[in-house]
């Protein structure tokens, strides 16, 4: 098993979101994610996996050979965004 797709799987997992909730965003099937999530797949079709990583805001890139996960200036801006809001709380409280 790759570790993009051991990564791909925490996210699921660490999301909370039901099979059918992930299915529906990626536009895949309900089974394809609970084949992933049971250990039935251990390595995906790539199209399918690209689809599912870009409903958590991540991209997978090919370097040196090897896939890998990696944010996109979205995600990437929405994670500052959220620690401004923390910081700013932080100081509120203080």
């Amino acid at each position: 098993m790759s570790d993009v797709f051991k990564a791909v799987k925490g996210l699921i997992n660490r999301s909370g979101m039901s099979a059918w909730n992930v299915a529906h965003k990626a536009g895949c099937s309900e089974a394809t994610i609970y084949n992933w999530m049971t250990g039935r797949v251990t390595e995906p079709h790539l199209p399918t996996l690209l689809k599912v990583a870009a409903v958590f805001g991540k991209a997978i890139e090919l370097t040196d050979g090897e896939l890998r996960m990696a944010d996109t200036p979205a995600s990437v801006a929405e994670k500052v965004n959220r620690a401004r809001e923390v910081v700013g709380y932080w100081r509120r409280w203080q």
